[in-house]
């Protein structure tokens, strides 16, 4: 049985008592991937029919970050535009 798309959520369990460490739950396998190459440490595995649907790594806090988009100013992007040739086309 495929897991869905909607419902393949990768969940950050970031708990204020465990002051070091996060908890990753991920059905994806690009992100179990990225996790095992970084040395995270694989804590468990949740299977459904024998087949493995998610994974729990534990990963140090600091490796999460929040970074949102730059603001880039209206003067900045006329400079910008102008420095490149690039008239909007």
């Amino acid at each position: 049985m495929a897991i869905d798309k909607i419902d393949q959520e990768t969940i950050i369990n970031w708990n204020e008592e465990i002051n070091t460490k996060a908890t990753i739950e991920s059905p994806l396998k690009s992100m179990w991937t990225k996790l095992e190459k970084y040395g995270a440490v694989h804590l468990m595995d949740y299977k459904y029919d024998d087949k493995i649907t998610s994974k729990v790594y534990e990963i140090p806090k600091s490796w999460i970050h929040i970074h949102p988009p730059k603001q880039v100013s209206e003067t900045t992007k006329k400079r910008l535009v102008s420095q490149t040739g690039n008239k909007g086309k």
